[in-house]
């Protein structure tokens, strides 16, 4: 049973918050710069993957999983190649 005041945030709103705490822990030099960019990067893919105006506690298992194979097909965003495409 969920407690009465549980706020039912979107996938972009958490991704919004999760980045804030990740460019905090940047600035007390808890976090690389480095280590923040590949953070947020991933968090914002995974919003584009499960969809940023879904409920986060909607999201289902299989969702998960559709997110996970999304990434696994994802062009890796570190490296790229002549002319700036992905590698």
């Amino acid at each position: 049973m969920r407690p009465s005041d549980v706020q039912r945030l979107t996938v972009a709103e958490c991704v919004d918050r999760y980045a804030g705490m990740v460019r905090a822990k940047t600035s007390t030099g808890a976090l690389s710069p480095k280590t923040a960019e590949v953070y947020v990067r991933d968090v914002v893919t995974f919003a584009a993957l499960a969809g940023a105006d879904r409920v986060l506690d909607d999201l289902t298992g299989e969702d998960v999983d559709e997110v996970l194979l999304g990434f696994a097909h994802k062009p890796d965003g570190r490296r790229r190649g002549a002319g700036g495409a992905c590698l």
